[in-house]
């Protein structure tokens, strides 16, 4: 019996690990709000993003681990230290395939993204 493994990602497997990602969370309540999944090129936008963040996170020694099983990533968890990337920092750790990703906050439904932030920070006093 083949068991499933959980061990720190390694940076080749991050593009396979973000897929997971980004599959699992296009269905999420907050995302899915967030974005129009609909369209084909804020999915696509949405990987490029997430595989921007992974990289600066694993590059700054965050704990990025995946469950494996076969070779296959079945899930993967992302685990802040707790401490600050500095923006100019995380941007050169990206830069030049960061200004890909730009074009994604065209895809942000502004009105509904204010309307959660507004939510959370009310729930934020409970």
């Amino acid at each position: 019996m083949n068991k499933v493994n959980v061990k720190h990602i390694e940076e080749p497997e991050i593009e396979e690990g973000m897929n997971v990602l980004v599959e699992s969370f296009q269905h999420e309540a907050f995302t899915s709000a967030v974005y129009d999944f609909s369209n084909a090129k804020t999915k696509e936008l949405f990987y490029l993003l997430s595989i921007l963040k992974a990289k600066v996170y694993f590059n700054a020694g965050h704990y990025i681990l995946v469950a494996t099983k076969d070779d296959l990533i079945l899930g993967i968890a992302i685990i802040k230290k707790d401490m600050k990337i500095p923006f100019n920092k995380a941007i050169q750790m990206v830069f030049p395939d960061v200004l890909k990703a730009i074009s994604i906050v065209s895809k942000v439904n502004w009105r509904k993204t204010l309307k959660l932030g507004k939510a959370m920070k009310h729930s934020q006093k409970f």
